[in-house]
């Protein structure tokens, strides 16, 4: 399960993302769209990561190590695109981006809402310094 969703996430950066643009910011802008076309699925329940962490205790859980990977892993590709982009501060752009997309995945999952993902992009777009 936990490879499944992995695999999800790397498809949609190394190959969906380059399909709906070049430009890195675009690409960050467009994985709000694949978010919200994911929250739209009946079968979406969330990150099985964040709710795996959640459900286990943090101290001794195996789950927590794997987890954690998976997000590093995410948030490097995150930080990569905001590098590429040519922003200052891509750290600190990286971090809030990551955040703000782990922030939708649980409202997506609590609300049953997949347009939780385009208010996200919309604060992507003010982050990201973007006008359109």
């Amino acid at each position: 399960m936990f490879r499944r969703e992995a695999q999800r996430w790397f498809v949609w950066f190394d190959q969906t993302l380059p399909t709906l643009s070049t430009d890195p910011s675009a690409q960050l802008l467009g994985l709000f769209d694949l978010l919200r076309d994911w929250f739209a699925d009946d079968q979406f329940y969330g990150c099985i990561f964040i709710n795996a962490a959640a459900e286990h205790h943090k101290d001794v859980s195996w789950v927590v190590p794997i987890a954690r990977t998976h997000l590093t892993a995410i948030h490097e590709r995150i930080l990569d695109l905001v590098k590429s982009s040519g922003l200052e501060r891509p750290d600190l752009i990286a971090d809030e981006l990551s955040l703000l997309i782990d922030g939708a995945i649980v409202t997506a999952m609590m609300t049953r809402d997949p347009a939780g993902a385009f208010t996200a992009k919309r604060i992507a777009k003010r982050i990201l310094g973007s006008t359109s």
